[in-house]
């Protein structure tokens, strides 16, 4: 008897010694290198992505992450998918018609879940309502979304869209116009202009679409079909850091806006806590409230899809579970 407690004492310590040395050889090897890269040049709705570098989630995932800023959705659906970019942060309906072009990317946790299209104004511009932009001028890049949507959200909201001036213009134009008075409003994105806005002394008054009923999801995280299959924990490990990062500066706005200054200085602390406000406010939808942030439903992408072929030129819809996964999401956190 006391020989085969002897033997078992021996047997668990060597267990023991295994496990631990694995686990040395696992803490010994390098970082997996990869790189993020964003829909667009550095702006304060990015804040929630440097948290995850910043408190060292990435590097506890075992990556070595590197967030890189992108040229608009389309440019960067195409470096993911021809593989300079392991992983990007997209609109959804780009990513779309992306997939449409042969670029084999799909989404892998939603982020903007809730559409951030709006119309925006200045509030010493005294319009309170949608229906008071009627008499007024919106400015809009004529490509937009938020200006091709601009039909429904007037059908939406109560207003006689033939009573508004729209004039097209280019996007480093459009908020110097606003804040001008060269125009009344804008169509623009929650999570961009109203931090530029009040960083220049003014303060935003923000007609969203989805406040009047519009649903559609806008950016997310993809990487490609190719990625998914043949790497799946180096996917996981991303997705789950990532969005361990996002509910941190959902929870803590200050430090987050504080992070991404420390990162980016040349944004205004100012407009990046409200960037990093805004960004976590179109997070919630009741499903991510119920299954997680960053969960999908088919519905949505049915919903996003058909909006891509009656409004952005779509001409062959996709079976819609070939667009999206919930299968690497941490699930509620």
């Amino acid at each position: 008897m006391r020989r085969q407690i002897k033997m078992t004492v021996l047997l668990s310590l060597a267990a023991v010694m295994i496990v631990a040395l694995c686990g040395t050889a696992m803490a010994g090897e390098a970082p997996r290198k990869v790189t993020f890269r964003l829909d667009t040049s550095y702006l304060p709705k990015h804040g929630i992505f440097f948290v995850a570098l910043d408190k060292g989630f990435y590097r506890e995932a075992g990556l070595d992450v590197t967030i890189t800023p992108g040229t608009g959705s389309m440019g960067t659906v195409q470096t993911v998918a021809a593989g300079r970019d392991a992983f990007g942060f997209a609109d959804a309906g780009t990513m779309i018609l992306g997939r449409a072009q042969g670029a084999m990317v799909k989404s892998i946790g939603m982020i903007h879940a809730k559409s951030p299209f709006s119309v925006i104004t200045l509030k010493k511009y005294n319009i309170k309502t949608p229906k008071e932009l009627e008499g007024k001028s919106i400015a809009s890049e004529p490509a937009g979304s938020s200006f091709i949507m601009l039909p429904i959200f007037f059908k939406l909201a109560g207003v006689d869209g033939s009573k508004v001036k729209v004039i097209p213009t280019d996007p480093t134009s459009k908020v110097p116009g606003l804040l001008a008075g060269r125009f009344d409003a804008v169509g623009s994105y929650l999570v961009s202009d109203p931090p530029v806005i009040v960083a220049n002394g003014e303060e935003p008054v923000v007609f969203a679409y989805s406040d009047y009923g519009f649903k559609m999801y806008s950016n997310g995280l993809i990487a490609t079909d190719k990625l998914i299959k043949e790497d799946p924990e180096l996917v996981r490990r991303f997705v789950q850091a990532t969005f361990k990062g996002i509910k941190y500066a959902n929870d803590h706005p200050d430090e987050a806006a504080a992070i991404l200054v420390k990162n980016v200085p040349e944004i205004n602390i100012q407009a990046a806590k409200i960037g990093v406000e805004l960004a976590c406010k179109i997070l919630w939808t009741d499903e991510a409230m119920a299954n997680g942030i960053g969960y999908m439903t088919k519905e949505m992408w049915e919903v996003t899809q058909k909006n891509m072929v009656d409004y952005m030129g779509l001409k062959q819809p996709f079976p819609v579970e070939e667009l999206y996964t919930n299968g690497f999401l941490p699930g509620k956190i």
